[in-house]
C-alpha cells in the first residue's frame, strides 16, 4: 500500500522509513521473501530528502542486506530473480558510488560459482588446469551469476547516461552564465558615457 501511495506522493514513505527497513530487511524477509522485494521498491520511490536520511542513518545496514540478498542463497530460486533485480536497482538509485559495490557483487557472484561447487580443491584444480569446469559448476549458480552481471551492466549504462546528462546540464548552465556575464559586461558601456569633445 505504501509503495502505491508513494507514486503520487514520495514523502509518504519518509515517516515509515524505519518500518520499511525493519520489516523488509529484517527477520520477516526470510519468512516472506516478497517483503525484501517490496522494501526495495519502496526505497526506490523515496524522495531525495528521504534517500539522504536513509544513507545517513541506515546506509551500511541496507547495503549489507542488499549484498546478502544478491550474493546469498537464502531466497528460494523462484523469488530470488525478482528480488535481486530490485536490489540492484536500489544500489544504483541510492548508493553514492554504485559502480564499486556492483563490481564487488559481480566478483562475489563469480567466485560463488566455483567455490560452492567444489571448494578449495576445485579452486586448486582450476588453477592447475586439471578440473573439468563444465561438470563441476552448478547451473543455478551460473544462472545467478549471468543474471547479476547482465543487470549490473544494464544499470551501469543507465547510470552513465544519467551522469552524462547531469554534466551536460551543468555545462549548459555554466555556458549560459558565462554568456550572460559577457553580455552584461558589454551592455554596461553606454554611448552617453563616452566623453564628448567640443
Amino acid at each position: 500500500m505504501l509503495c502505491m501511495a508513494a507514486k503520487a506522493s514520495p514523502g509518504v514513505l519518509g515517516s515509515h522509513l524505519q518500518d520499511i527497513i525493519d520489516i523488509g530487511f529484517g527477520r520477516w524477509a526470510k519468512v516472506d521473501p516478497l517483503l525484501a522485494r517490496t522494501a526495495c521498491i519502496a526505497i526506490q520511490r523515496l524522495s531525495e530528502e528521504d534517500k539522504k536520511k536513509l544513507l545517513a542513518s541506515n546506509g551500511s545496514r541496507v547495503f549489507g542486506f542488499l549484498e546478502n540478498l544478491i550474493s546469498g542463497s537464502w531466497l528460494p530460486e523462484n523469488t530470488w530473480y525478482a528480488a535481486a533485480d530490485k536490489a540492484i536497482g536500489v544500489i544504483y538509485t541510492i548508493h553514492p558510488t554504485p559502480e564499486t559495490l556492483a563490481a564487488d557483487l559481480v566478483k562475489k557472484s563469480l567466485s560463488s560459482v566455483f567455490i560452492c561447487s567444489g571448494g578449495d580443491d576445485l579452486q586448486n584444480d582450476i588453477e592447475s588446469g586439471s578440473a573439468d569446469i563444465l561438470t563441476t559448476v552448478q547451473v543455478a549458480k551460473i544462472s545467478r551469476y549471468l543474471f547479476v552481471t547482465s543487470h549490473v551492466a544494464m544499470n551501469q549504462l543507465l547510470y552513465i547516461e544519467t551522469c552524462v546528462r547531469k554534466i551536460q546540464k551543468q555545462k549548459l548552465k555554466r555556458d549560459k552564465l558565462g554568456a550572460d556575464g559577457q553580455n552584461g559586461h558589454n551592455n554596461g558601456i553606454k554611448q552617453d558615457d563616452t566623453p564628448k569633445v567640443g
